[in-house]
């Protein structure tokens, strides 16, 4: 009894102390304050949060934390705190600014705008938010919005510089150069002694070309505050643009001595890396290799001159040993992909790359590792795969010139010369100068026939780079387009002859030797090619085509097997072979091609779209649909896949809606198609609406098809359709060919039956 009742008392007087050492929010609060003011961040950060766990709904202490996560440097997190600060804090109108900055940084611009929008409310004449909003509006593309709300800041505040440089920004992206200059002068007149005003015009300056403005302009910034971080990084920066980097170095520098941090440090590191001064880089970043917190970035920095001197061994002994100590450092991850990819590793490098993406899909290093998925994918002619992932890249960096770029290319190729041309017109809007964009866009040009705009870029283009091999390649495919093929193949040998391995002007002569009927000179070079050129699946695939239009069988099977055995990975010379055993009416062979292509690249609709022909010739029917199915799968809108199995459907008596849609889907795409337009016509003729269904026959004919089907399919349509002569000369030219057909028997009974 005893022993219980003190057992009682003991439990009673533990949950009585329990209960009143219970954490005090404004304890933890206090102390993180304490922490702050001594620049303790990471341990005021950790009392905020155990305030918040004695109490989730302070929001005052939310903003705190986030405050000290904006210091550390850790914007999502920041992110999510002010957020959470302003639900609990509704009538806090920084509270709600806070946030709005914080998700406008972070692209999220409708969520921003509605932040705003509720600091607005609780303070109208909020200079700072009515700024925040027109940039949120910035962000939507609604610039005229945009510009209405900084006129706004401006009428309640008519000092206010930002609204005037935001103004500027606009009106320069406008190409209104004269509006844009007067609003950065305006800011100038109003905030004489920001340094901010003062790179801001600088910028303008050097944007439009007044390159000297531009540097006094950036000289009178850093007399403004000769210690200014931005401002020495500015006018270092500057001159690194300006080809005078030797007077870059004193104001990186500057920003290493005066910040003493190791990002400053790096950057002086750097400065010495893009100088290609190595000793010097790296006696500075030896210093910070101790430095357990520098240790990662600076050896990464030593790797990659170990690169650049060629030193690849040590360069990836130190990426080992960086993620041995920290396994998952992302930017040592996106070098190692990168090495993989300079030693031809592509499948090791896609593979680091996806892991990167999958691991962390939305840090800075997502975009660099999507642009090597992307640009393996191309090296494996897999062309779905890469525009997907060029597309991250620039959903991520929207200014990411070289993904625009190489996603051009893969829209040229498949024929959108539309959305190419947008692309490389983004890319010159940034950077008109850019000699890949505007080569690129005279490819764009000539695609679509334009002869006359692509000769004038071009002309620019040579007047800049006269002899560069890809100016000259591009020269010459101008004058093919002009038809001036003698000097077209003039050109192309002067390109080969400045760079023997470039296949492009070798494909060039060997085009136009065979279509003028020179087979064995297409051929001979062909041959000097495979001799002189490095062995790569690309050079076996171009000698392949050459023998494949000579009609030599063996010897291309021969050159498409050697492509496979030297880059296994690519997936054109098997996409061939089995076209070449096709031909050939190899159709198991062909079957097996296209089998191995597709389970290389399941997501390759054009190696998924020939096996379900290849089913189709087979008279294999259920496979193909089946095949043909799986490719719209993956793309809705695969014509030919969709043409082909609406044509199963009609053809198998499934006459339906769905058929329709299909066919209709392929026409969009391929309006101009024969098989397109008799398969809709076909299907419009099966369901009596013979007036839809003559001028798709009508064109498939026209195109100068010898099909005897299709002249049966417009000659039924037109005896339905009461046109009793035509219908009889499209079905007397039906019945008159050699070959049988599906339907003779009804064509004969309806051209018996005409009147």
């Amino acid at each position: 009894m005893r022993q219980s009742a003190y057992l009682a008392t003991i439990l009673l007087t533990a949950s009585l102390l329990a209960a009143c050492s219970k954490p005090d929010p404004d304890e933890h609060l206090q102390k993180g304050d304490e922490f702050v003011a001594q620049g303790m961040l990471r341990e005021a950060s950790i009392e905020y949060r155990n305030g918040l766990q004695a109490d989730p709904n302070r929001g005052d202490i939310r903003m705190k934390l986030a405050d000290a996560y904006m210091r550390l440097e850790e914007p999502a997190q920041a992110l999510g705190e002010y957020v959470r600060a302003a639900d609990l804090l509704p009538d806090n109108a920084e509270a709600q600014l806070e946030a709005g900055r914080l998700l406008l940084l972070a692209g999220q611009f409708e969520d921003a705008k509605t932040r705003v929008g509720k600091a607005l409310d609780l303070e109208p004449d909020n200079v700072e938010a009515q700024i925040l909003l027109g940039n949120t509006l910035a962000g939507l593309k609604d610039m005229d919005g945009a510009l209405a709300e900084y006129q706004q800041a401006l009428a309640l505040d008519q000092n206010a510089d930002q609204a005037y440089r935001n103004i500027a920004t606009i009106q320069f992206a406008r190409g209104d150069h004269a509006a844009a200059e007067s609003a950065f002068r305006k800011a100038l007149e109003v905030a004489p002694s920001s340094v901010p005003v003062h790179m801001a015009l600088a910028n303008f300056l050097w944007a439009t070309g007044r390159v000297p403005e531009a540097e006094q302009t950036l000289k009178d910034a850093l007399e403004l505050d000769p210690a200014n971080l931005v401002a020495n990084r500015a006018l270092g920066t500057f001159y690194l643009g300006s080809g005078r980097a030797a007077e870059a170095e004193p104001f990186f520098r500057t920003i290493a001595n005066t910040a003493k941090t190791t990002e400053a440090t790096i950057a002086l590191a750097d400065y010495y890396l893009v100088t290609q001064r190595y000793d010097q880089a790296r006696q500075v970043l030896g210093g910070l290799v101790p430095d357990e917190e520098a240790y990662a970035a600076a050896t990464l920095r030593l790797a990659a001159i170990d690169v650049a001197l060629g030193i690849r061994a040590q360069a990836q002994d130190k990426l080992h040993e960086i993620l041995q100590r920290h396994p998952k450092d992302m930017a040592a991850r996106l070098f190692s992909a990168r090495l993989l990819v300079m030693d031809g590793k592509r499948d090791e490098a896609l593979a680091v790359a996806q892991s990167i993406v999958k691991d962390e899909p939305h840090s800075q290093m997502a975009a660099g590792a999507y642009q090597i998925v992307g640009a393996m994918h191309v090296a494996l002619d897999r062309p779905e795969d890469a525009i997907k992932a060029f597309e991250e890249v620039i959903r991520r960096q929207p200014d990411a010139a070289t993904a625009k770029l190489a996603l051009a290319r893969l829209r040229l190729m498949r024929g959108e010369t539309e959305g190419a041309e947008t692309l490389v017109r983004d890319v010159l809007t940034a950077a008109p100068d850019n000699p890949v964009a505007r080569a690129e866009l005279v490819r764009i040009l000539l695609a679509r026939n334009e002869v006359g705009r692509a000769r004038t870029e071009l002309a620019t283009l040579q007047k800049d780079f006269p002899n560069a091999v890809p100016v000259l390649n591009l020269q010459a495919a101008q004058q093919l387009a002009d038809r001036q093929v003698a000097a077209a193949r003039a050109t192309y040998v002067k390109a080969a002859g400045l760079a023997p391995n470039d296949l492009e002007a070798l494909a060039g002569i060997v085009r136009i030797d065979l279509a003028a009927g020179r087979a064995s000179d297409a051929l001979d070079r062909i041959e000097l090619g495979l001799k002189a050129i490095p062995p790569s699946g690309r050079l076996y695939t171009l000698a392949a085509q050459a023998y494949a239009a000579t009609g030599d069988g063996l010897r291309t099977e021969e050159l498409l097997k050697k492509a496979i055995e030297v880059e296994p990975t690519r997936l054109e010379a098997y996409s061939l072979l089995g076209v070449l055993y096709a031909r050939q009416n190899r159709l198991g062979e062909a079957e097996a091609q296209f089998r191995e292509t597709v389970a290389r690249n399941p997501s390759s609709t054009s190696a998924g779209t020939m096996l379900g022909m290849l089913y189709d010739a087979q008279r294999r029917t259920a496979e193909a649909e089946a095949e043909y199915r799986r490719v719209l799968g993956l793309d809705p809108d695969a014509a030919v896949a969709a043409n082909n199995l609406a044509w199963i459907y009609v053809a198998s008596g499934r006459t339906s809606p769905e058929a329709l849609r299909l066919a209709r889907a392929a026409h969009r795409r391929l309006p101009d198609e024969p098989n397109v337009n008799d398969t809709l016509g076909w299907i419009y003729v099966q369901q009596g609406e013979f007036g839809d269904a003559i001028p798709h026959l009508e064109a498939s004919v026209a195109a100068g098809t010898t099909d005897p089907m299709i002249h049966y399919h417009l000659g039924k349509a037109y005896a339905a359709f009461g046109e009793s002569e035509k219908a009889r000369a499209a079905l007397e030219r039906a019945l008159a060919a050699d070959s049988p057909f599906d339907g003779i028997d009804d064509a004969r009974r309806v051209l018996a039956e005409l009147p």
